[in-house]
C-alpha cells in the first residue's frame, strides 16, 4: 500500500514532516493577514472589512455546527456501543448530521473560510499601508498565498489526508462514504478533485 510512492511504514515520518510544515505556515503566511490588520492606523471599518467580519461569523457558525453534529454522533455511537459507524453515512446521514453529508470535513471547510475572511479584512488595511512598493507587493503575494497554504494544511498536511488514512483502514464502510461524498468543499466545483476514491489517500 503506497501513497505518492511512499511506503505505508514511512507515514509516521510524513506526519512529522507535515506538522512542521504547518508550524512554518502558522508563523509566516497565516500570520500575515492579522499582522497587516493590527498595524492599520485608520479609524472605523470599511465595507470590505464589514463583509469580512460577516463572513467570519458565518464561517465560525458553520464550523461550530459541524463540530456539534460530530459530538452528537460520538455520543450516539457510545450509546449504541458501536465503533464501525461513519458520520455522514447511513444511518447517520439525517438532518442532525446534514453538514457531514455535504462533505467529509465540513469543520475544516468552516475553519478555512474563517481564514479567508481574515484575508478579505486585511486587503483594505494593506491598501492603506505606508510602506515601500516592494514591501507592499511582498505582503500582497503572501496574502494571496495564505488561502492556498491553509487549504493544503487542512486537506493534505495535518487534516483530512492523515485522518482518512486511518479511518479508511479501520472502517470499510468509510470507503462507501468516500465514494459518495466530497472531501472538503460542500458543493461541486469545476476542475477540483473531490477525492471520491475508496481508500483515499492511499491506493491499493
Amino acid at each position: 500500500m503506497r501513497k505518492d510512492g511512499m511506503p505505508e511504514r514511512l507515514w509516521p515520518l510524513k506526519v512529522q514532516h507535515d506538522t512542521l510544515q504547518q508550524a512554518f505556515a502558522n508563523c509566516t503566511a497565516l500570520a500575515c493577514p492579522i499582522m497587516i490588520s493590527v498595524f492599520d492606523r485608520s479609524d472605523g471599518l470599511g465595507a470590505l472589512e464589514v463583509v469580512g467580519w460577516a463572513l467570519w461569523a458565518l464561517s465560525w457558525l458553520w464550523e461550530s455546527v459541524a463540530d456539534g453534529q460530530k459530538q452528537l454522533f460520538l455520543m450516539e455511537c457510545k450509546k449504541q456501543q458501536t465503533k464501525m459507524a461513519v458520520l455522514g453515512h447511513a444511518p447517520y446521514d439525517g438532518m442532525k448530521y446534514c453538514l457531514w453529508t455535504l462533505c467529509r470535513h465540513p469543520n475544516y471547510f468552516g475553519e478555512w473560510m474563517a481564514w479567508n475572511s481574515f484575508v478579505l479584512m486585511a486587503l483594505p488595511c494593506w491598501a492603506r499601508l505606508q510602506e515601500p512598493l516592494f514591501v507592499k507587493l511582498g505582503l500582497l503575494c503572501t496574502l494571496c498565498f495564505t488561502s492556498r497554504v491553509f487549504y493544503d494544511c487542512l486537506n493534505y498536511w495535518t487534516g483530512a489526508e492523515p485522518a482518512e488514512h486511518f479511518s479508511a483502514k479501520k472502517r470499510k464502510l468509510y470507503h462507501d462514504y468516500q465514494k459518495s461524498t466530497r472531501v472538503f468543499f460542500p458543493f461541486e466545483l469545476p476542475f477540483v478533485d473531490h477525492c471520491r476514491e475508496p481508500g483515499w489517500p492511499h491506493a491499493e
